[in-house]
């Protein structure tokens, strides 16, 4: 049997199938047999209708459909709108409203600060600067009024802060006041100008009264006068230069700034006029230490023992020795520096002092040199093998050493017995560096950086030819040692300089060699000083000797180290300990000199009793001369005891300083003379013995029979 077909179908005859109406039309009927059923039923406008329908559809709001026969609707542009369904056409968006989307059902109201000024608008354009809109929907905007300003896209205007106007309408923005201008309100449309006495910036609210030192006698300023130099003012406001008042003398104000006030002129300087912008010098050669004076009168003249080298000075400097010092801004013939405590060109430092260079002094180097080469030879020639000629030589040196210790403190030697000292001290410890004379022959004056350098190493270039030599001679290494020993002095005493400072009258600690520089100041020269003093310290005291100690053989070691008995090898250990105590109180008791002494005492006399009860040496005569040495060691350093505390004069202490000092000389030189006689004896004796064995006949037995 047959199907009828369905509304929004057809069918012909025989067909096995029914067959849609296309888009745009409709069938409402049952049982078509053609097409013409659809074409008969097209969709109105505002309406469409997908295939096989069997009605139309209304187009939605949003959309809409001009023409019949429509399969879809179609979307509205932007900027217009369809409210309703089944429209034929979508309409414009009003003024001060938009659409931004096509397919929309509404327009939207533009929102504050934004407008549209004509129908179908797909946006709203931003108020420009200078004008705003305040309500929605709104179709244009509004320029801002006078004293009030705004930014792009702004629903209002914004009042002028104070400090600025806007004197037209529209304004984007407002303007800042001139300098010597303001204004106190908001939203202001103009600027007044500053009364006189006073000024402003750029910008301000208020006028600033013209501070103390300045005044101002007009109006509209954007700053103040300063009163002139060697004037001041310390009223504020001021109108007239008539309130600038002057300095009077003794006084001054800086030309370069606004005083408020006059200065004192410092210590070391005066001002007998009135109205000045600076202070003058008191001359070279005086000092003043008060402040505010008005006269040259002041500046007191440096009397005797003390210095002033340069101008404005505000007290004499007051020399550590006060010979080199006449007054004035004058050093004694040779010396020079703030302390003339620096030889001149054309001098050279001798013994403590400055001394004219000699018409030879540009070959004190290579005469010098040649008598360091000729001493050197008579040692090495001297050296023989026997084990007995070291040991006065080693005990001279170690007295001395510890002696030279002692006389480092500041226990307030009598000078002129410290001058004598450091004679016979250079005398036996080798200081060719003071005899050289370097300054004359470079021909200008050294730093005492430059001097302390060189006679702290020369000691190490002096020995290195012969330590070159000695792995391979015996005579080489021994003078290598004796050199070291000798010449420990000439190292340790410069670089115990370092150590010895005293306070000046404004309690700094100074070097007492060199009073320019500050001690434990944290200077770059005083620290770089106190790092090769300790390095020479450890070189003197440890290092050398033990290098020996370790790489020679008994026989030269021996003769290096002491001639002592087999049980005391190691006794130049305990020398070395006990000069390295004294040297540790030298370094960290120098604020108490008689504490120094003391600890100086006590070592004394262990090593008296050690020496004496001990008696380590192989001869025992030396023993008995180094108790006697340790004895004169105690005695010097009770002496300076009493006379720092003043229990005895000058002359007594002098008297009994170089009656002990004497002493130590005349055993020394006995010592020396000894040690070498000693020596060429063993020779002489080994060579008369072998001459006698060989010219007698051999000694019989009581058998008859030869030895």
């Amino acid at each position: 049997s047959c199907t009828t077909c369905p509304t929004g179908t057809y069918s012909s005859s025989s067909s096995s199938s029914c067959t849609s109406c296309p888009g745009g039309y409709y069938n409402p009927s049952t049982g078509s047999t053609s097409i013409t059923a659809c074409y008969a039923n097209p969709c109105p406008a505002g309406k469409y209708s997908s295939s096989g329908a069997a009605s139309c559809s209304s187009c939605s709001s949003g959309r809409y459909e001009a023409s019949t026969a429509s399969s879809s609707c179609s979307y509205c542009p932007s900027g217009q709108y369809s409210s309703s369904t089944g429209s034929t056409s979508c309409t414009s968006c009003a003024v001060g409203r938009y659409a931004s989307s096509s397919g929309s059902s509404s327009c939207s109201t533009c929102p504050t600060g934004r407008y549209a000024a004509s129908t179908g608008s797909s946006s709203c354009t931003y108020c420009s600067a200078g004008k705003y809109s305040a309500s929605t929907a709104s179709t244009s905007c509004t320029s801002c009024a006078v004293g009030t300003y705004s930014n792009s896209g702004d629903s209002s205007c914004t009042d002028c802060p104070a400090g600025r106007y806007a004197s037209t309408t529209g304004s984007s923005t407002c303007t800042y006041c001139s300098s010597g201008q303001y204004n106190s309100g908001t939203a202001q449309v103009l600027c007044y100008e500053c009364a006189a006495g006073m000024y402003s910036g750029t910008g301000r609210s208020y006028c600033t009264e013209c501070w103390a030192g300045t005044y101002n006698p007009y109006t509209g300023q954007g700053d103040c006068i300063d009163c002139v130099g060697g004037k001041y003012s310390t009223a504020t406001g001021q109108v007239s230069e008539s309130t600038c008042l002057t300095c009077r003398a003794g006084k001054y104000s800086n030309a370069a700034a606004a005083s408020t006030y006059c200065v004192l002129c410092s210590g070391g300087k005066y001002q007998n006029s009135s109205g000045s912008t600076s202070c003058k010098d008191c001359s070279a050669g005086t000092a003043s230490s008060a402040q505010g004076q008005n006269t040259s009168d002041t500046c007191v003249y440096c009397e005797a023992g003390t210095v002033s080298r340069t101008s404005g000075s505000k007290e004499c400097n007051i020399c550590f020795h006060p010979q080199r010092c006449p007054g004035g801004d004058q050093c004694t013939k040779g010396y020079r520096a703030s302390y003339c405590h620096l030889c001149i060109d054309g001098y050279f430092w001798l013994n403590g002092d400055c001394q004219k260079c000699p018409t030879y002094g540009g070959y004190l180097y290579l005469i010098v040199g040649c008598s360091f080469g000729f001493i050197s030879y008579l040692l090495y020639r001297n050296i023989g093998d026997s084990e007995g000629e070291f040991c006065g030589v080693k005990m001279i040196v170690t007295h001395f050493q510890l002696t030279a210790i002692g006389y480092s403190f500041n226990l307030r030697f009598p000078p002129e017995f410290l001058k004598v000292v450091r004679i016979v001290l250079n005398f036996f410890t080798f200081d060719f560096v003071q005899l050289a004379g370097p300054e004359c022959g470079l021909g200008y004056s050294l730093s005492y950086r430059e001097r302390w350098t060189i006679a702290v190493f020369a000691p190490l270039m002096l020995t290195f030819p012969f330590a070159l030599g000695a792995g391979s001679s015996s005579r080489s290494l021994a003078v290598t040692g004796i050199l070291v020993s000798t010449t420990f002095i000439w190292g340790i005493l410069t670089s115990m300089e370092i150590w010895a400072c005293e306070k000046d009258e404004d309690g700094v600690d100074r070097l007492i060699a060199a009073q320019e520089i500050e001690c434990r100041s944290g200077n770059g020269v005083y620290d770089s000083l106190l790092t090769g003093s300790i390095f020479m310290f450890i070189w003197y005291f440890f290092i050398s000797q033990m290098i020996f100690y370790a790489l020679t053989d008994t026989k030269i070691r021996k003769q290096l180290v002491g001639e002592f008995k087999e049980e005391y090898a190691g006794w130049f250990f305990l020398m070395n300990f006990i000069k390295f105590f004294a040297v540790i109180g030298l370094l960290y008791m120098q604020d108490n000199p008689i504490g120094q002494a003391i600890l100086m005492i006590s070592i004394y006399c262990v090593a008296f009793l050690f020496t004496c009860t001990s008696r380590p040496y192989d001869d025992d005569t030396n023993t008995n001369i180094d108790c006697v040495y340790r004895l004169v060691e105690i005695a010097q350093m009770s002496v300076a005891i009493m006379t720092y505390r003043g229990n005895i004069d000058k002359t007594l202490s002098t008297i009994l300083f170089a009656v002990l000092f004497t002493l130590s000389c005349i055993l020394s030189i006995r010592l020396m003379f000894s040690t070498f006689f000693k020596a060429k004896g063993a020779q002489n004796n080994y060579i008369v013995g072998t001459v006698e064995l060989k010219s007698s006949p051999s000694p019989i037995k009581d058998d008859g029979t030869n030895i």
